[in-house]
């Protein structure tokens, strides 16, 4: 409720800036948990809830069994939220994790989704589908899902070069010390994106939000 009021105070002081808030299942949670979340975002939608994302540390080694929350997030998407899902930013599993997330989850975005650069299938994958990663380079780095810029450049062309759609976010603004503006001047510095292609994933990330269009 208190991240709800201060969505409100935000809306009444920039009424140009469309914003929305998604909840957050966690892989460390109880399935009766993660269903208590999405019940309260379900509940909240008209008060600004715009979406339910699923994510958190691994409760233990391998892949975690994202097809066992397939329906509470269809719930989700029923009640009109989006579905964006966490996964293949690291671990053993974290690739073979994508694949599973996306035949079972359909999720409209994937948080990072970085470790398919190294999978061709997977790629085409994501391509066909038309799923959107959200690339967050800052906290790639600081976190070492990528060992340093090269590997991030590299990332980022394979994914162009392969037609996998993605769009860049920060994971964190406060956490990170960074902006928007920050991850995609540092992108165009290390030549993975040129000014065009900034502009049209910047586009992308307008284009695939979850917040109400404004009439």
């Amino acid at each position: 409720m208190a991240a709800i009021r201060g969505l409100d105070r935000a809306g009444l002081e920039y009424p140009r800036v469309r914003a929305g808030l998604i909840l957050m299942m966690d892989r460390t949670y109880s399935r009766e948990q993660n269903a208590v979340i999405v019940q309260k975002a379900v509940r909240y939608a008209s008060r600004g809830i715009v979406g339910v994302d699923t994510a958190g540390p691994r409760p233990a080694p391998g892949r975690y069994p994202y097809a066992e929350l397939a329906d509470l997030v269809a719930e989700a998407r029923a009640a009109g939220l989006g579905a964006p899902i966490h996964v293949g930013e690291e671990g053993e599993e974290g690739l073979a994790e994508i694949g599973h997330v996306v035949e079972h989850l359909r999720p409209d975005r994937i948080g990072h989704g970085i470790l398919a650069a190294a999978d061709e299938e997977t790629m085409a994958l994501l391509s066909q589908t038309g799923t959107v990663l959200e690339i967050c380079p800052t906290s790639n780095l600081l976190t070492k899902a990528l060992a340093d810029t090269a590997a991030l450049r590299d990332t980022v062309r394979t994914f162009i070069d392969r037609g996998v759609r993605f769009t860049v976010a920060t994971d964190g603004p406060e956490m990170m010390r960074t902006r928007l503006t920050d991850e995609l001047e540092l992108l165009l510095r290390l030549g993975a994106l040129t000014a065009e292609q900034a502009k049209a994933v910047n586009a992308l990330g307008h284009e695939t939000t979850f917040c109400p269009q404004r009439g």
